[in-house]
């Protein structure tokens, strides 16, 4: 029963991230906390953890799946939170072509990609309060931003700089 949970949970959450993963953390934290999976204190740790592998953000699926029902529950969180998007994309493929000029099309996405980044900002900041070092932790990421911004450094060696400094900080 907790396996079908599980794919219930990552499939409607997959079906319904637009934007990338990163904007569906919400619905994720929401769901996690809401079925007993994760606490929201535990929920920024899932995330590092999930970050730690490369891919996508979604890949948390696993995490918490993994932490709910071991290797099984990670499978089927995963392939839950994957199957919609690539059902959709398989299915819809042709119409994009066709659709990518009308104008209802373009508003669509341009509203998507609105809310997408709204949704970023919403989980950065939750992500950011959820920590003991709240305010030095949002700091510390719109300065890391910036620096991404203006200096585009090897993203590579930005993540190993603040892994270091994760390290170094009393936590």
């Amino acid at each position: 029963m907790i396996l079908l949970q599980l794919f219930g949970e990552f499939l409607r959450i997959g079906a319904l991230a637009f934007g990338g993963g990163l904007s569906a953390l919400p619905m994720v934290e929401s769901a996690a906390v809401r079925h007993g999976w994760l606490t929201r204190a535990d929920f920024p740790q899932a995330v590092a953890i999930s970050q730690s592998a490369p891919g996508p953000y979604l890949i948390i699926s696993a995490v918490i799946g993994y932490r709910v029902a071991g290797l099984f529950g990670a499978a089927v969180a995963t392939i839950g939170v994957f199957f919609a998007p690539v059902a959709m994309v398989a299915i819809l493929e042709r119409q994009l072509s066709r659709w990518k000029d009308a104008p209802a099309f373009k508003a669509a996405v341009s509203g998507a990609s609105s809310s997408a980044v709204g949704l970023l900002a919403a989980t950065a900041t939750r992500l950011t309060m959820t920590t003991h070092l709240a305010a030095l932790s949002g700091v510390l990421a719109a300065l890391v931003a910036l620096i991404l911004i203006w200096k585009k450094p090897n993203p590579l060696l930005v993540i190993i700089a603040c892994g270091l400094l994760g390290l170094a900080l009393p936590l």
